[in-house]
C-alpha cells in the first residue's frame, strides 16, 4: 500500500469526501488507527453534496486507506458520519416531493440535507395564491446518503403553496360570471387574485354610459375555484350591479312648441350641458333672455344613445313675434330690433314712438312693447300722446331705479332709488334732499322735480353711510364726490371726544355690506357736556 494519499482535493467516488481545499495539498499520510500521533485534516463533501444540517462544527479526518480510492475516517468528536445530497437553489414545482401545480419556484439558495428554510414563493404565469393565504412557506431538504446525483435532494413542506388561476386584468363581459346589460368590459389594472374583491370601473357598450351621479367603480370578486388555465378566473358582482343608460344624441331634444332646433352636444346620461335655443320664424325668446339653456340628459328609449336632452321644467318658450305698427296721424314707430319681414321679437320697449308733428313733445310712454300672444301694448299705464308743452325725459340711474321711463310735463316728479348697499355721493344727496342737515334716507332716495330742462344722469356707489358716532369723531371723514360717503372696504378710526374712552365696539371698523360698526364712548366731562348743550342752544335760536 503507498505511504500517502493522492488528489485528496478531488472527492472519492463513494464516500463523496475530499480535503478542504483551503490546505492546498494534494497528497497527504496515509494513516492507522495505530498511529501514536495523527494528523486530521478539515473535511468537506463534493459539490452538489453536504454534511446534515445539524453539523455546525468542521469535520475532521484523516486518510486511513487508498486502495481502490481514498478512504477516510472521521475523528471521534466529529458531528457527521456521512456526505447526503444537496437540495437545489431556487427549486421549482419538479423539486418539491408534493409536486404542487402552477408552481414557479421559491427564490433561496441550496440547502443541506435537514434544513429548513421559509420563504415566499412564485406561481406560474396566470396563476397565484388565493387571496388571504400565507405569505410565507417551510421548505424542508431531504437529501439522500451518498446519494448519486449533486443537488439531487427534494424539498418536503407540511403546508405547501396553492397555485389557483388569477382572474384577467380589464376582464370582458364572458370573463364576468353573470353578464351585465350592456357592459362590455371592467376597468381592473393587473391581474385579480382568486377570492380577491376589487372595485372596477365599467365600460358600456356604444351609446350607453353609467348616470353621471351614480357611483363610478363596483366592487367585483375574483372565483377561479372551477378554473386550471391561467389567468382563467372569472369575475363575480358584490353589491350594487352598475346600470348603463343610453346617452343622449346631438339636439336629441323633444319638440317644443314653435322651437326649430336647439344645438347641443352628445353626452352621457345625467350630464347637465348648455344648449342654444333656436325659435322659428315668427316666433322669438323674450328680448335680452339667453338662448342658452341647461339640459339634462335622460330617459328616451332603451335602444342605443336613446336618451333624451330634458330641461326638467325650466324650458325655453318661444313667442309669438308682433309686426311693427304702421305710421299713423299723429306717431311715428321705430325699432332696432325689426327684422326682414317688419316683425319685433317678445319683450319690453322694443317699439319707440315719436310725434310725427316735430313741434310737439311727446308725453307718457315712449314705448311699446310684444307682450305674450303678439299683443302691442304700451310700456307705462299713461297713454302717450302729443302736446304742445315742455317735457323731461327720464334720467339714466346706475346701479339704482327710476319710477318711471315717461316723458312728463315741467312741475312732475321722478323719484330715484338706490339698489342696496348703494348710496348717492353727498353732494347730489344734498342737493335734493328736502330740508337740512339731510338724513341717511337722503342717501338712498330723491326726488326731481322737471323743470323743463334736460335732466343729468345720477349715479349710486358701492359703500356705506356715515357711522353714527354723535360723540366723537371718525377718521377719515367722508367723501363729499363721486363715491359713497364710505367705499366698501374704507377702514375708518374712531375718537371720544375729551379724553372719554370708547366703552363698546371697538376703535376701528371697516366699511362692509351691512354698513359701519359704531362704538359707543364713555360719559362725557361735565363742561363737555355744557359746551355741546350750549352750542345746541345757540343753533335752535339762529
Amino acid at each position: 500500500t503507498d505511504a500517502v494519499c493522492s488528489s485528496v482535493q478531488t472527492a472519492a467516488a463513494t464516500s463523496k469526501l475530499l480535503v478542504d481545499t483551503a490546505y492546498s495539498v494534494d497528497n497527504v499520510d496515509l494513516q492507522t488507527a495505530d498511529d501514536t500521533s495523527i494528523i486530521y485534516y478539515s473535511l468537506i463533501c463534493d459539490d452538489g453534496y453536504g454534511f446534515s444540517a445539524d453539523v455546525t462544527d468542521t469535520v475532521y479526518g484523516y486518510c486511513s486507506n487508498n486502495t481502490d480510492e481514498n478512504e477516510y475516517t472521521f475523528h471521534a468528536s466529529s458531528q457527521s458520519s456521512a456526505c447526503f445530497e444537496m437540495c437545489p437553489a431556487s427549486p421549482g414545482s419538479s423539486e418539491i416531493d408534493s409536486e404542487p401545480a402552477n408552481f414557479d419556484s421559491a427564490d433561496f439558495v441550496a440547502q443541506q440535507n435537514g434544513a429548513s428554510v421559509s420563504t415566499a414563493i412564485t406561481c406560474d404565469e396566470g396563476f397565484d395564491l388565493v387571496s388571504g393565504a400565507d405569505e410565507q412557506y417551510t421548505f424542508t431538504c431531504n437529501g439522500a446518503e451518498l446519494g448519486e446525483t449533486p443537488y439531487g435532494g427534494s424539498y418536503s413542506c407540511d403546508t405547501c403553496p396553492v397555485c389557483v388561476a388569477t382572474c384577467p386584468a380589464n376582464p370582458t363581459a364572458t370573463e364576468i360570471q353573470d353578464l351585465l346589460d350592456n357592459v362590455v368590459s371592467l376597468v381592473i389594472a393587473g391581474e385579480s387574485q382568486s377570492q380577491l374583491v376589487v372595485d372596477a370601473g365599467v365600460v358600456c357598450d356604444t351609446g350607453y354610459s353609467i348616470d353621471v351621479s351614480a357611483a363610478q367603480s363596483y366592487s367585483f370578486l375574483c372565483n377561479s375555484s372551477s378554473s386550471t388555465e391561467a389567468s382563467a378566473g372569472l369575475y363575480v358582482l358584490v353589491g350594487d350591479a352598475p346600470v348603463c343608460q343610453p346617452t343622449c344624441g346631438s339636439n336629441a331634444v323633444e319638440d317644443m312648441d314653435s322651437v326649430s332646433l336647439i344645438e347641443i352636444a352628445a353626452g352621457d346620461y345625467g350630464v347637465v350641458s348648455n344648449g342654444t335655443v333656436h325659435c322659428d320664424s315668427t316666433h322669438s325668446l323674450t328680448d335680452g333672455e339667453d338662448d342658452q339653456y341647461e339640459f339634462v340628459c335622460a330617459n328616451g328609449t332603451d335602444e342605443a344613445a336613446g336618451g333624451v336632452w330634458d330641461c326638467y321644467g325650466d324650458c325655453p318658450v318661444c313667442e309669438e313675434k308682433c309686426t311693427l305698427p304702421t305710421d299713423d296721424d299723429e306717431f311715428e314707430y321705430e325699432s332696432e330690433s325689426e327684422d326682414e319681414s317688419g316683425e319685433v321679437p317678445h319683450g319690453e320697449g322694443h317699439i319707440e314712438i315719436s310725434c310725427k308733428n316735430t313741434s310737439l313733445n311727446l308725453v307718457g310712454s315712449k314705448y311699446v312693447s310684444c307682450l305674450s300672444g303678439a299683443n302691442l301694448t304700451f310700456t307705462a299705464e299713461e297713454e302717450p300722446s302729443c302736446l304742445d308743452t315742455e317735457i323731461c325725459e327720464a334720467p339714466e340711474v346706475m346701479n339704482g331705479e327710476v319710477s318711471t321711463q315717461d316723458n312728463v310735463e315741467v312741475g312732475d316728479v321722478y323719484t330715484i332709488t338706490c339698489n342696496p348697499s348703494h348710496y348717492f355721493d353727498h353732494t347730489t344727496a344734498e342737493a335734493y334732499a328736502p330740508v337740512i342737515p339731510i338724513t341717511e334716507a337722503d342717501y338712498s332716495e330723491i326726488e326731481v322735480t322737471c323743470e323743463g330742462d334736460e335732466l343729468p344722469d345720477f349715479s349710486c356707489y358701492f359703500g356705506c353711510l356715515p357711522p353714527d358716532f354723535p360723540l366723537g369723531t371718525a377718521y377719515p371723514d367722508s367723501n363729499e364726490d363721486g363715491a359713497a360717503p364710505y367705499e366698501m372696504g374704507a377702514a375708518v378710526t374712531f375718537n371720544c371726544l375729551d379724553g372719554s374712552n370708547i366703552e363698546a365696539g371697538t376703535a376701528e371698523a371697516t366699511c362692509e355690506v351691512g354698513g359701519i360698526g359704531s362704538p359707543v364712548c364713555g360719559a362725557c366731562s361735565f363742561s363737555l357736556a355744557f359746551s355741546l348743550l350750549s352750542s345746541l342752544l345757540v343753533f335752535l335760536l339762529l
